[in-house]
């Protein structure tokens, strides 16, 4: 296995998702930013390696040299194998997954988690202990959080087992009653439910758990479930079934193995949720099901997995965010991806009616592609929870695809029971093939799964070229003239198929003229098995590419694959081909590329003085390693927007700077126009990609450069001419620049556009000029030159040492006007300039310079041109910055101020440092500088920031007349790229866009950001990104109207109006206390699981305090919003709590309470002065049973519980007992006793 380094984004493990949980959730988190546990990272050395551990000093050694240096520099204290009962294999075993595809089980011996004492991310810190060559991997500990009938009583509600209508579409189910008279499940099939733990006390579990499992979060062997998610599960899964409680379970007989891998916040380590797999697998679970999962990559889970898949099937949820993004562990192919379903409905016109029609579909939220090889149920999905006090709810229905996959797992389990020879890929295949098609998906039927006998599955995996015959050139492409071998991989994803042969032919009459098939027919052997792959290596498909076959022409085949009992399977596949010439040296006559050929630059080409070299659309030419093209005499590449002409390199893995790029000279044909401008003849290069390379070189040339992609080059120093990373001219050049893309380019000076000492004013419009990166001038870099920059937009470029990251301008006659310079970005140097560097003769008129790092504009050395009617602000350090002793005209820009003051501090200049020269600023304006491009002015909002639960209106107000034709995007959110929510809308005129939110609480409280792009004003120019307008949400604050504190004796009742939400699944109270009149204790959480209801009480209080109380709302995705507004209450004491409130004025031993009781009961007493207290249990022969006080008490009541247990903890028989008091102070000795009635 190659050496890996896994860099991960945040992995949310998808849990239920409405109505009623017994569980926390934790904070809404940032799925940009993944969550680890700070100061552990997992290492994974190679097999080979020899480890023997000691201590040094308090650092872990492991006897390499190399990683004990890495254990020293970040101070390793601990290191501990994460599988600590894990052995090495012998001899690797190999497995096949649902694809056929063959894994070997990795060892899991020499895995192990680091904890550090250095202060550094544990991604950085695992990119260095990667790069050592005994380690395998090494990632951060990732943060998961967590996607015959019956006689029970709810049977009827459980839909996604047996509808009969009552979930709107009857027989939309898994045909649970069905496969119940052909198998209920063995007692020896386990199901390993990796989760939150399960309620193994819980009237329909516990029957069914084998044991009380593992808890990986706490290291103890009670998997009790805190949260509520893994009991839901479970209960899906294999409840009791027909035992006149509850619900049903799938897997009717079948057991339940629990597996607590997440705390009771739903959040958990990846080494824990890799362990709690193991233990699974190891403890003879046959079915483990993972309601869990994320978008990113673990080696550490994956290795888990995959040991574990050796004894047991695997099934996990898709995920709940509506995509095909790879869902890991359900995307994995060895591993069973479950979907969620659900019945919709549509309006379907009926003559002059319209009718609700109900459908079975995908549920909305499900994830799909990939993830999901099926579907099961999801939706109000009614389960076991935990028996959470005070609320003792012990079902409720929740969505997701964690619903979901338990059904499979569940089902699985009755396979495994029926069929318990299976391999797992035969039983992941029963459960595909077996399905229900529901318009375009397939769900689960339980039902088919047992009943149907398997049938082969044969498909065309994959092929291969192979041209190693006499006079082919062994490249694996079919070149024109060869005669090509063609070998088909066919997979089997189910049952075992006989005889198997495929048949190759020409898809139509048109592939006959390109190629001619001489050998057709190819046999596969007598026999093969299910889930394995065979090949035709030794007797392949021949077919002849004619010589005349242009080049990158798509040819298609048609074939058959038979094998006995008459099944056959047909398809379609393409293969390039291709005509290559290889080309080199001096082109002295007129010469046209075309597209029917692939060229190859093997060595620099000249074309010749007087010499013309046109290239067609669509060709492509690669260049070798270190060549160029340079033209003396014409080119005329002239492409299309469909079909774009591409000069890219040959190699394999291309980098930027592989070859050196196009370079015009001073011999070569000018571009020459007509009156208009219209391009008449001479060099042109147009609707051409360019990459890979050096870019474009013009040297005393002045060809057309319009509509090009240049991108993902490198400006290669050294070579005879100057070079930028996009475009470099020199000299006379008048070149025009125009309309292309120039992006991620890099140079030393001018990564996107280079002008060096150019002196023939060549003009760069309508670029687009963005991620370019140079020391200087990032996007453009003018030295001593004169040009006309106009109506550019300059984003994003980065410029590391002298400044100008957008344009760095040092001219001799250089003008610089009606451009959008923003978000450019550099190094802190106190010269830099993160917008514009600006010297000597320059004329910057009506641009924008806005957003960029770190300055606007820096004036360097002896400026005296114009800088005048911009818009400038919102840049990061000063709007104007002076590097110069030389005074500064700077008049007529618009500053998004009218405060001199303000003005003032965002420039640098003579008054902050005397050395330099002043900036004279006034006359500036006071409204937008409309001969600059258009941005977004204002953004007024209806009602006014903050914002509650309501609908509110935006309206944004542009600098001038705006192009309607054009929407904006816009969106805001709480945190970067504010993408979060959209506000949809229309242009009300030309500078005025209004659009509308509905705000509820699971919008964002707190402070929201804009971002608007994509607007265009009337010239074409699109708007800077802005994200300068922030406001407030208080969704939160709004919805606690109706939030009422009832005080009671040692209790404080809690009710709110439950709010607006569709995706609502319950409610965390928090409260603080009031200190003093100014200062507050912290904010606590009050319940121990999510409430599910909307009301509270809370009994952890003491009477004459007073608690201020919030509430937040969980939606289904696990965000919770912000705080509510808050609410007060001082619980008072009556009766026994007044008592207890007391000092007491004698001593006393009250009657316990209840009495007689079982099995727990009440004692209190009370002293008036500080005493030595005993207090003993005795049974009717006298003898001590237990000793509930013996200390030093002071003066008060005080209440204490017996649980009718001994000093051993072995509970004590029914009977009467006595409790004696022996209280003793300095004045004197209290004693007393009661007699108490234990009734069992």
């Amino acid at each position: 296995m190659s050496k890996r380094i896994f860099s991960c984004l945040w992995i949310v493990i998808f849990l239920a998702e409405l109505a009623f949980s017994g569980g926390i959730v934790p904070p809404k988190q940032d799925p940009n930013n993944p969550e680890y546990v700070k100061g552990e990272i997992l290492v994974k050395f190679k097999d080979e390696t020899q480890i023997r551990r000691s201590l040094a000093k308090g650092v872990q050694q492991t006897g390499i040299t190399a990683v004990d240096q890495l254990n020293q520099k970040y101070q390793v204290e601990e290191m501990e194998k994460v599988f600590k009962d894990a052995k090495p294999h012998l001899t690797k075993p190999l497995f096949k997954d649902h694809q056929g595809k063959v894994h070997e089980v990795q060892n899991l011996d020499k895995i192990y988690k680091l904890k550090y004492k250095a202060e550094i991310d544990p991604v950085e810190i695992s990119k260095e202990y990667a790069n050592d060559n005994n380690i395998e991997y090494a990632e951060p500990n990732y943060i998961a959080q967590i996607c015959v009938e019956p006689n029970d009583p709810y049977f009827d509600q459980q839909w996604g087992l047996h509808n009969t209508g009552q979930y709107h579409l009857e027989d939309a189910d898994i045909d649970a009653p069905e496969a119940w008279e052909v198998e209920k499940g063995d007692t020896s099939v386990i199901i390993g439910i990796i989760d939150t733990g399960v309620d193994w006390g819980h009237p329909d579990l516990v029957d069914k758990v084998v044991s009380t499992g593992y808890d990986f979060v706490n290291n103890d062997n009670d998997a009790m479930d805190d949260n509520g998610h893994g009991s839901h599960v479970a209960g899906i899964a294999a409840a009791t079934t027909d035992n006149s409680i509850g619900i049903a379970g799938v897997a009717w007989n079948c057991k339940i193995l629990p597996v607590k891998v997440m705390q009771s916040n739903g959040t958990g380590s990846y080494s824990d949720v890799a362990n709690g797999v193991t233990y699974a697998a190891n403890n003879g679970a046959k079915i483990i099901n993972l309601s869990l999962g994320g978008y990113a990559e673990s080696y550490l889970l994956r290795d888990a997995l995959e040991n574990a898949y050796t004894t047991a099937v695997i099934v996990a949820s898709a995920g709940n965010n509506g995509t095909s993004a790879p869902f890991y562990p359900a995307a994995w192919s060895f591993v069973i991806g479950v979907g969620a379903s659900d019945v919709v409905y549509k309006l379907v016109p009926e003559g002059e009616n319209v009718v609700v029609v109900w459908y079975e579909t995908k549920a909305e939220f499900s994830n799909f592609g990939i993830n999901a090889d099926l579907y099961a149920p999801g939706v109000s999905i009614l389960s076991t929870v935990p028996l959470f006090h005070p609320h003792r709810y012990d079902y409720a229905s929740w969505n997701g695809t964690s619903m979901a996959s338990p059904y499979v797992a569940g089902t699985a389990a009755l396979i495994r029971s029926k069929y318990p020879d299976w391999s797992n890929e035969m039983i992941h295949g029963q459960l595909v093939y077996t399905t229900d098609p529901i318009n375009g998906y397939n769900r689960l039927n339980a039902h088919r799964a047992l009943i149907e006998i398997g049938e082969p599955q044969l498909s065309l995996y994959s092929y291969t070229i192979t041209d190693t015959l006499p006079g082919d050139d062994r490249d694996r492409i079919a070149d024109a003239g060869e005669t090509v071998e063609m070998v088909f991989d066919i997979q089997n994803t189910w049952a075992q198929a006989y005889n198997v042969e495929a048949i190759l032919r020409p898809h139509s009459y048109e592939d006959t003229c390109f190629v001619t098939i001489l050998d057709s027919l190819a046999n596969f052997g007598g026999g093969v098995s299910a889930y394995a792959h065979v090949n035709n290596g030794s007797n392949p498909f021949l077919f002849y590419v004619k010589p005349s076959t242009p080049n990158n022409t798509d040819v298609y085949f048609d074939y058959e694959i038979t094998c006995d009992g008459g099944y056959s399977w047909n398809g379609t596949f393409f293969i390039k081909t291709q005509r290559g010439i290889e080309i080199s040296g001096i082109i002295r006559e007129d010469r046209t590329l075309t597209n029917d050929y692939l060229y190859i630059v093997t060595g620099n080409v000249l074309v010749d003085e007087g010499v013309t070299l046109t290239i067609e659309p669509g060709t492509r030419i690669q260049f070798c390693p270190e060549k160029y093209l340079r033209i003396d005499g014409c080119l005329v590449a002239i492409g299309t927007e469909d079909s774009m002409i591409v000069f890219t390199s040959n190699a394999q893995n291309p980098a930027p700077g592989d070859w050196y790029g196009i370079r015009f000279t001073d011999k070569s044909r000018d571009a020459i126009f007509d009156a208009n401008g219209n391009y008449l003849s001479g060099s042109i290069v147009n609707y051409v990609e360019i990459e890979f390379g050096s870019g474009i070189s013009i040297s005393d040339a002045s060809p057309y450069i319009e509509y090009n992609f240049i991108h993902d080059n490198y400006g290669v120093q050294g070579t005879g001419v100057e070079s930028s990373g996009g475009i470099t001219l020199v000299s006379s050049s008048t070149s025009r620049v125009e309309h292309n893309l120039i992006r991620n380019n890099s140079n030393s000076r001018g990564g996107g556009i280079y002008l060096y000492n150019c002196n023939g004013i060549p003009i760069i419009a309508y670029n687009i000029i963005e991620d370019n990166m140079s020391e200087s001038g990032g996007g453009i870099a003018v030295y001593t030159s004169s040009a006309i920059i106009t109506q550019n937009i300059i984003r994003g470029n980065r410029g590391s040492y002298s400044g100008g990251s957008g344009i760095y301008g040092s001219g001799r006659n250089l003008y610089i006007f009606k451009n959008n310079i923003y978000n450019n970005y550099s190094s802190y140097i106190p010269s830099d300039a993160g917008g514009v560097y600006l010297s000597q003769n320059v004329n910057f008129i009506n641009n924008n310079i806005m957003f960029n790092s770190c300055n606007g504009v820096v004036f360097g050395y002896n400026f005296e041109g114009r800088m005048d009617s911009n818009n400038i602000f919102g840049n990061d350090e000063y709007e104007i910055k002076m590097d110069d002793s030389k005074n500064v005209n700077s008049l007529n820009n618009y500053w998004f101020t009218s405060s001199t003051d303000s003005i003032d501090a965002w420039i640098w200049d003579y008054y902050d440092d005397f050395s330099l020269g002043k900036v004279f600023y006034e006359p500036f304006e006071t409204t937008p500088v409309v001969t600059a491009p258009g941005f977004l002015y204002q953004v007024q909002l209806n009602p006014p920031s903050p914002i509650g639960c309501e609908v509110d209106t935006f309206n944004l107000i542009f600098s001038k007349p705006m192009d309607i034709s054009v929407q904006p995007y816009v969106t805001f959110g709480v945190c970067d790229p504010w993408t979060q929510h959209i506000v949809e809308g229309d242009w009300i005129d030309s500078t005025h866009w209004q659009g509308t939110y509905t705000f509820n609480l699971m919008t964002g409280d707190g402070i929201n950001r804009l971002r608007v792009t994509t607007a265009q004003d009337c010239e074409g120019m699109e708007i800077p990104k802005d994200t300068r307008f922030a406001f407030v949400v208080d969704a939160a604050g709004a919805a606690s109207e109706g939030f009422i504190a009832q005080a009671g004796n040692g209790r404080v009742d809690l009710s709110w109006h439950k709010p607006e939400m569709i995706d609502l699944m319950g409610y965390n109270l928090y409260r603080y206390q009031s200190l003093t009149d100014t200062t507050f204790s912290d904010t606590t959480l009050v319940n121990t699981s999510m409430i599910s209801d909307s009301s509270y009480t809370d009994l952890t209080v003491q009477n004459g305090t007073t608690y201020f109380y919030m509430f937040t709302a969980i939606s289904t995705d696990f965000n919770e919003s912000s705080y509510s507004q808050p609410v007060s209450a001082t619980p008072r004491a009556t009766g026994i709590e007044y008592l207890m409130s007391q000092i007491p004025k004698e001593y006393s031993l009250r009657q316990n309470y209840p009495n007689p009781f079982n099995p727990i009961t009440n004692i209190i007493y009370g002293m008036p002065e500080r005493s030595y207290v005993t207090i003993k249990i005795y049974d009717l022969l006298g003898r001590e049973v237990i000793t509930l006080v013996n200390e030093n008490q002071e003066a008060k009541y005080y209440k204490i519980l017996w649980d009718a247990k001994d000093k051993f903890g072995n509970n004590v028989s029914s009977g009467i007992y006595f409790c004696r008091i022996i209280a003793e102070s300095d004045n004197r000795i209290f004693s007393k006793t009661n007699k108490l009635l234990l009734l069992r």
